[in-house]
C-alpha cells in the first residue's frame, strides 16, 4: 500500500478545500487500485474496472480521460508549489 494521508497540507492548514487523501495498492510495481478522497468528493480506479467518481448519495459515475481538444491542452498548476520558470518550460515543451 502507498498512502499519502494529507496531500495539500498547506491548503488544509489554511482552511481551503484543496486537499485529499491518496491511497494506492501497488502490486508487482504497478498501481492496481487508486483512491483520492477530499472534502465532499471521492475518485477511484481499479484495473479491469475503470475509474469513477462517487456521488454524494453513493452512486458511481464513470469517468475517463478525454481526447485533447484541437485548441490545445489545459494546464493546471499548484498555487503552493508554483514556479514561473518551470511552468513556462513545461508549457513550451508541448
Amino acid at each position: 500500500w502507498l498512502v499519502d494521508p494529507l496531500d495539500g497540507t498547506k491548503e488544509f492548514a489554511a482552511g481551503l478545500d484543496e486537499w485529499c487523501a491518496c491511497i494506492a495498492l501497488v502490486e508487482e510495481g504497478r498501481a492496481t487500485l487508486g483512491v483520492l478522497a477530499g472534502p465532499g468528493r471521492l475518485y477511484a480506479g481499479l484495473v479491469g474496472e475503470g475509474a469513477w467518481a462517487e456521488e454524494a448519495e453513493g452512486a458511481r459515475r464513470a469517468i475517463r480521460s478525454r481526447v485533447p481538444p484541437a485548441e490545445g491542452l489545459t494546464v493546471l498548476a499548484s498555487r503552493s508549489h508554483h514556479s514561473e520558470t518551470r511552468h513556462a518550460e513545461f508549457v513550451a515543451s508541448y
